[in-house]
């Protein structure tokens, strides 16, 4: 992902509750995972745990997030 249209999405994903480390790195982990059509547990472990790319998209899915994010890029 480029550095504009990560500044474009970034405001978009302000933490709300626990502090993800690097949100970009998380979001390029979930991007990756649906890009490449993979089960989460095989997701390249630069990204971080799968586990934690996990639960962070379930929480962006279930709170609107992750659509708002998708029909932004």
């Amino acid at each position: 992902m480029s550095d504009a249209a990560w500044l474009a999405l970034e405001p978009m994903l302000q933490s709300r509750g626990r502090h993800v480390r690097d949100v970009r790195q998380v979001f390029e982990g979930i991007a990756y995972e649906h890009r490449a059509d993979v089960p989460w547990r095989e997701i390249p472990t630069v990204f971080g745990p799968w586990q934690t790319l996990y639960a962070k998209y379930a929480r962006w899915r279930e709170d609107g997030t992750w659509t708002k994010l998708t029909s932004a890029t």
